[in-house]
């Protein structure tokens, strides 16, 4: 039951009946991992435009998130996101090279990368994810077609396998009219959320 209540399933307390509350939201461990996976398991179309896949030098902010040095080298793929076929996200994902060199044949046909990822033995097992609201710059405005200045929600995301071993940080601009944030809130226990997304075409 502590479990229960605690994932925002039951709620119970001295002198009353336990009850059971609406299902979980919490999005699954797939879907914050993966824009692929948060896209479907909303029930949309998921897709992707390649904009970029490059070798590129660690940042001060990348190389804090991969435990590397700064300028050491690291993959980066940057590409926009669309949900039923309308541009929702730009997506920026970062790997250390061991990780990322065999996903610098990327194509839009590939399998998915956190697929391939998993092939390659990098199993996921820890994420930790930060948002913030910021605007749209001139480039992340002409990729979702919005206007320059335009809210987004700003998500940032380090995973790790279970050793605690870095495997990706990737940054993801949303668009701030599509997204929905979704809460269950429990006294004494955890507070689940579930990001999800307004039906595109509307």
């Amino acid at each position: 039951m502590a479990t229960l209540r605690a994932e925002g399933l039951v709620s119970s307390g001295r002198g009353r009946r336990s009850m059971v509350l609406s299902t979980q939201i919490s999005n699954s461990f797939d879907a914050l991992l993966s824009a692929t996976a948060f896209f479907e398991e909303g029930g949309h179309k998921a897709g992707a435009k390649i904009i970029r896949i490059a070798r590129e030098l660690a940042s001060e902010t990348v190389a804090d998130a991969l435990e590397l040095k700064q300028d050491d080298p690291v993959v980066e793929i940057m590409r926009v996101r669309t949900a039923d076929d309308l541009p929702v996200m730009v997506e920026k994902l970062v790997f250390p090279t061991k990780w990322g060199e065999p996903l610098m044949t990327l194509t839009p046909h590939s399998p998915s990368v956190h697929k391939q990822l998993r092939e390659m033995g990098a199993h996921v097992d820890n994420i930790v994810r930060t948002a913030l609201i910021t605007q749209a710059d001139s480039e992340q405005a002409e990729l979702l077609g919005i206007a320059e200045g335009a809210p987004l929600i700003h998500l940032t995301l380090r995973a790790s396998t279970y050793q605690g071993e870095p495997v990706e940080f990737a940054e993801y601009y949303v668009r701030g009219d599509v997204i929905t944030i979704d809460q269950s809130n429990v006294r004494g226990g955890s507070v689940p959320v579930k990001l999800g997304l307004k039906n595109p075409k509307n």
